[in-house]
């Protein structure tokens, strides 16, 4: 769980194990204690990650309020773009949490590996993008050049 300003107020792992094609129940979370009024409620997100192996497979947040009862800060959204044999990679780095964070290039096509997704303050997310899947002719320049960053709090 992490509070308004990602920063985590509390942390844990647990390692499991589940037949393929099914689903199970590994815990049940109470965080009444932390969440004791509606102020608090609002001012706190849960973070969740499953790794298999070492690599992250699914990833999330949850609100305890609705989106638009969540006091969203400036995202201040970076990116860092490299050039890799088969693909480009984009890290993107949020200094608050974020919500809906999109990439698009306003001079190219692209399918990114993933979009529209949420990252914590001082996280970062790398983002791959296939050379295949890029207009043709697209230089790395160019497509740093033409990147554009955008979340839910930059929409009003």
């Amino acid at each position: 769980m992490r509070d308004q300003n990602s920063a985590v107020v509390q942390h844990d792992k647990l390692a499991v194990q589940v037949d393929s094609l099914s689903a199970a129940v590994f815990a049940e979370l109470d965080f009444a204690s932390i969440l004791d009024t509606r102020g608090k409620l609002g001012q706190h997100y849960l973070e969740f990650s499953l790794k298999v192996g070492g690599d992250t497979v699914s990833e999330g947040t949850v609100l305890f309020v609705k989106p638009k009862h969540f006091p969203l800060q400036p995202a201040g959204l970076k990116a860092v773009m490299s050039e890799e044999a088969d693909y480009y990679a984009i890290d993107v780095i949020a200094d608050a949490f974020s919500m809906y964070i999109e990439l698009d290039f306003a001079d190219a096509d692209a399918r990114f590996s993933d979009n529209f997704f949420h990252l914590s303050g001082g996280d970062t997310k790398r983002i791959q993008l296939s050379k295949e899947e890029v207009s043709p002719g697209a230089s790395l320049e160019q497509l740093r050049q033409s990147l554009t960053l955008r979340s839910l709090a930059d929409s009003y």
